[in-house]
């Protein structure tokens, strides 16, 4: 998980409350289910999210203005020997459940592939799931690539899921208006 600084949002992402908990606890729990999980952040921001996941690995990234790809690279050093596939995923890409996750971990269990990646309504969306092999040469590409760009040299497979979820990207106070009330609406189904 990447959880930086937003100046937007008033406050940072990660700990922006969601069900009873921060976007962070609530994502290092979902993907605690499934393997160790790291969580980078920038400045003093760690001292704040290691509470909230006392199960993750937290980790800084120095130069958080070099983008998304930078704390990847960072993020893959803290994972244990041998961890088998990562998802990569920003904190401000919710999941409700496990259910994407397992979907792609399903995909590639049916057919190995080094990157997949959900699709819903043809948009790609979070989490992505690397291979260990695409983890190993993450190290290989500068810091500044563009973490789309690292991805399509390793083919990504589109995985088809059903949850819209996967393409929220909250950066401004409406998009996290509109989650909530999305949320909210779902629960009253």
């Amino acid at each position: 998980l990447s959880a930086g600084r937003s100046t937007r949002m008033g406050k940072p992402k990660a700990l922006l409350p969601f069900r009873g908990k921060t976007l962070v606890a609530h994502s290092a729990e979902l993907f605690g289910r499934l393997g160790p999980v790291v969580i980078m952040t920038s400045g003093d921001l760690a001292e704040a999210v290691a509470p909230l996941a006392p199960n993750a690995e937290i980790g800084r990234n120095p130069r958080p203005e070099d983008g998304l790809f930078s704390s990847v690279r960072l993020g893959v050093e803290l994972l244990p020997p041998g961890t088998r596939h990562v998802f990569v995923m920003p904190v401000d890409c919710v999941l409700p459940d496990d259910s994407v996750p397992l979907a792609l971990l399903a995909r590639t269990e049916r057919s190995p592939v080094d990157v997949a990646v959900p699709v819903f309504c043809g948009k790609r969306g979070h989490p992505v799931l690397l291979s260990e092999k695409v983890t190993a040469a993450l190290q290989s590409f500068e810091p500044t690539c563009i973490f789309s760009e690292v991805l399509g040299r390793f083919g990504p497979v589109d995985v088809p899921v059903e949850e819209e979820w996967i393409l929220l990207n909250m950066n401004v106070p409406g998009d996290y208006n509109d989650f909530l009330a999305s949320e909210k609406k779902k629960g009253e189904r």
